[in-house]
């Protein structure tokens, strides 16, 4: 099974070489990764140049001249990756991926042909990569019977609204990419809880069977300026949606 990850980056210098290397340090390496640059002047596309000759596996950049914006960013690295392997994980520039997470995302779609999702949890980190003690499941009310909701395929009104499965937690098979592009850009910046991951996870789970993983095989870097919006997204989860999904995780 070939896997492709599937990177965007804009203006990322500050953290893309962490990212880079804990690509690099994978168990299972990727067979090959895709960045798509929004036209970044910080210094983002010599980290990458660098990459694609001390990467212990192929790297494809593409590079935007003009800034074409998230949606059409993230849709052609997507389109791209998805032609290169059978399952595409998508990942943001300034996380951290534990060594062990391509590994699973592979022993996953091995042991379940119907799933065309795979997610798992996240541990919460500061901007200086400090644990915060949070798992993102807390954050977005994920419990195990949300999980279970969610796997059953009885989860898409909640995802409808976003802010559940988050875009460097999961992966997805090619072919639901295929179905799920271009990203819609109408919804940019109009309704922040609807991003490409929800966009992505909508489609997925009406192709086929979503398999979770309660295990944190993320570390997902919380900037500072997202404080305010982690709070509404937890209000928002809580006010809008069914309580069998939304309680609280402990």
């Amino acid at each position: 099974m070939r896997i492709a990850v599937a990177m965007t980056t804009c203006n990322g210098a500050r953290h893309l070489g962490r990212q880079l290397e804990s690509l690099s340090t994978q168990e299972r390496v990727p067979d090959v990764l895709v960045v798509s640059d929004d036209a970044s002047a910080d210094g983002t596309l010599d980290i990458l140049e660098r990459s694609t000759g001390d990467a212990p596996f192929p790297v494809e950049v593409i590079v935007n001249t003009t800034r074409q914006g998230f949606a059409r960013n993230v849709s052609a690295a997507l389109a791209r990756a998805a032609t290169l392997a059978e399952v595409v994980a998508p990942c943001d520039h300034d996380d951290v991926w534990p060594a062990g997470k391509l590994v699973a995302i592979e022993d996953a779609f091995r042991a379940r042909p119907a799933a065309a999702l795979w997610f798992s949890d996240a541990e919460l980190m500061d901007e200086n990569e400090l644990d915060t003690g949070v798992l993102l499941s807390e954050l977005v009310s994920l419990d195990a019977a949300a999980l279970a909701h969610l796997e059953s395929g009885g989860g898409v009104r909640r995802l409808l609204h976003g802010g559940t499965i988050s875009n460097g937690t999961m992966a997805v098979r090619s072919e639901v990419i295929g179905f799920a592009l271009p990203v819609p850009e109408d919804r940019e910046g109009a309704y922040p809880y609807f991003f490409a991951d929800a966009w992505l996870a909508i489609i997925a789970t009406l192709r086929g069977e979503i398999a979770t993983d309660h295990r944190p095989l993320l570390r997902y870097r919380r900037h500072a300026a997202y404080a305010r919006f982690a709070g509404g997204m937890r209000t928002f989860a809580s006010d809008l949606l069914p309580s069998r999904v939304t309680s609280p995780r402990r």
